[in-house]
């Protein structure tokens, strides 16, 4: 393949599984995007590995397959997959470190564990651990941000888009909720599951969404893109409630492409 059939391969691969950071990508200068879409269709390979394997140990092997393509790049060689030979050329233009590779696969062992964080705070290391090292990598691509932005940032996109899919997660008996919060108001992870007698979900969303790190400012129009969408989509559970059972959930918020324009402008 040459690097347009990949950078194409990975484009249509992210619209397919991430559209928003698809369109986020639209907002990077255009000589950008195709480093951008190889850094977003390996980060969504490795973070839908929960969804695919049955078993813990296949998905340790299948981490173990994509964080090894990586290394490999640094020894020289390259694996025969589109993801890879694009990763490959984002390392070699831009020279990208191994350290943030290997961080974002590591990060997602937590997922096969099947453990509930303990409290907040270990939720939002969660996010810190799955998510920053990417946008570390956009960053490296982009332009210098402040680490400590990078960090919010991930942490406020990360727990926006696990509060809006914990009815998918409850499907796959998969659970983000703090522990000590579901204690609190009585709630178990097995009620969670069934989506059953959630007495109590909205107060403990309503905690974890108060005790946000404050939304960071940005100077180029990618990473406020990236910002502007986590406020938008945290906007939409905010008015809705905290009900993350509500069906509207499933339904882009209102006016989402005028309002993420506008973040990533003024």
């Amino acid at each position: 393949m040459n690097l347009q059939e990949i950078s194409t391969y990975c484009a249509d691969y992210i619209r397919g599984e991430d559209k928003d950071r698809y369109v986020l990508s639209l907002f990077a200068p255009p000589e950008h995007r195709g480093a951008l879409w190889a850094l977003f269709a390996f980060n969504a390979e490795i973070a839908k590995t929960r969804e695919v394997v049955t078993e813990t140990s296949l998905g340790l092997m299948r981490l173990l397959w994509w964080r090894e393509g990586v290394q490999e790049i640094y020894e020289g060689t390259c694996r025969d997959h589109p993801v890879l030979l694009g990763v490959r050329d984002a390392i070699e233009r831009y020279d990208l470190p191994l350290k943030l590779f290997e961080d974002m696969t590591y990060g997602r062992e937590f997922d096969l564990e099947d453990v509930v964080p303990g409290n907040i705070d270990g939720l939002f290391n969660y996010c810190d651990f799955t998510h920053t090292p990417l946008l570390k990598l956009c960053d490296q691509i982009i332009g210098m941000e402040e680490e400590s932005s990078l960090k919010n940032l991930a942490i406020r996109y990360s727990i926006a888009g696990n509060l809006r899919s914990l009815v998918a997660h409850a499907h796959q008996h998969r659970c983000y909720l703090p522990q000590d919060a579901m204690e609190e108001v009585g709630l178990s992870e097995a009620q969670i599951y069934e989506l059953k007698n959630l007495m109590g979900l909205e107060n403990i969303v309503q905690k974890i969404i108060e005790k946000l790190p404050d939304a960071p400012s940005f100077d180029t129009k990618f990473f406020k893109a990236y910002n502007g969408l986590a406020l938008i989509y945290l906007k939409q559970i905010e008015r809705l409630g905290y009900d993350l059972l509500d069906y509207r959930l499933t339904l882009p918020p209102m006016l989402k492409e005028l309002r993420l324009w506008k973040a990533a402008t003024f």
